[in-house]
Order: C-alpha cells, then sequence, then structure tokens
C-alpha cells in the first residue's frame, strides 16, 4: 500500500455545481461580497473548497490594493513636484521679468 492508498476516512464533500454558481452570484453583488468574503474566509465556513476558494482569492485582491497604493502614491507625488517646479519656474519667469 502506498501513501495515495492510505486515508483516514474523512472526505470532504464534493462541492456541487450548483452551490459554485451559488458563490459566484453572491460573491458579484456588492456589499454582499463583502460580507460573504469574511464569513467564508475566516467564519470557519462548513465547505473547506469555498473557504480555500475565497482564502486564495484574497492573496491577488490584496497584491492589487497594496500596487494602487503605491502607484497612486507615487503619481500623486510625482504630479505634486511637478505642480511645485512648474510654479518656481513661473515665478522666476515673473520676477526676471518685472527687473528686465
Amino acid at each position: 500500500m502506498n501513501n495515495n492508498d492510505k486515508h483516514n476516512g474523512n472526505y470532504e464533500k464534493v462541492t456541487s455545481i450548483g452551490q459554485w454558481l451559488l458563490t459566484i452570484v453572491l460573491l458579484a453583488i456588492p456589499i454582499v461580497n463583502i460580507v460573504f468574503f469574511i464569513i467564508w474566509a475566516f467564519g470557519g465556513g462548513d465547505n473547506k473548497n469555498r473557504t480555500n476558494y475565497i482564502r486564495a482569492s484574497i492573496i491577488p485582491l490584496l497584491v492589487a490594493i497594496i500596487l494602487s497604493i503605491i502607484l497612486g502614491t507615487t503619481g500623486t507625488l510625482v504630479s505634486w513636484l511637478g505642480n511645485i517646479s512648474a510654479i518656481n519656474s513661473t515665478s522666476i519667469i515673473n520676477t526676471l521679468s518685472q527687473i528686465i
């Protein structure tokens, strides 16, 4: 008997297509999806397949949020610095034109 033949008799029930469709529909509804994400990911739901799916979905979601924050902050900073240099160059030109 190899390792693949050994088991402890505790099999997870297979998630049906109907259950997956219900999961997809519930996750497509705004605000409801956040509630079910939290319940299924951390509430110890009865369906281990769904819990693992939700937990795996959270990883790319967190990566996207972190990248959005980094890129948004960087873009804002570059824009802000660009405005400062434009203000300084404009004021320098005005000052020089007044002197001349």
